[in-house]
């Protein structure tokens, strides 16, 4: 599925794969007219996101992304946040690491 679609495209690619307005109104328990008025209005109504998701695929970040915001990716110092130290190589603090040459930046050989 793609991914990153404005709210209406990814409303016009639910609709597409409904097959039609009646059918999208049905998975999403609205009239035909109602949605319609999605379509005029750019966006799906808020109880009908997850329904559409689940019977098309398209993805409620792309459907309402004021209401689904996308996860971010956690940082490394995030990642640590259970309590458990994180390590040097979680850190990045080894990047510049050779394992060709088993030298870390700044040690004395």
């Amino acid at each position: 599925m793609e991914t990153n679609l404005s709210p209406h495209g990814a409303l016009m690619r639910a609709l597409e794969l409904a097959g039609s307005q009646a059918k999208l109104g049905k998975i999403g328990g609205v009239s035909a007219t109602a949605v319609q008025k999605w379509i005029s209005a750019g966006r799906v109504r808020a109880e009908s996101v997850l329904a559409i998701e689940a019977a098309t695929g398209v993805s409620r970040h792309d459907l309402r992304p004021d209401i689904y915001p996308r996860p971010q990716p956690k940082t490394a110092a995030e990642a640590g946040d259970d309590g458990e130290a994180l390590s040097p190589w979680d850190t990045g603090e080894y990047a510049n690491y050779d394992p060709n040459l088993d030298l870390f930046p700044g040690a004395v050989h």
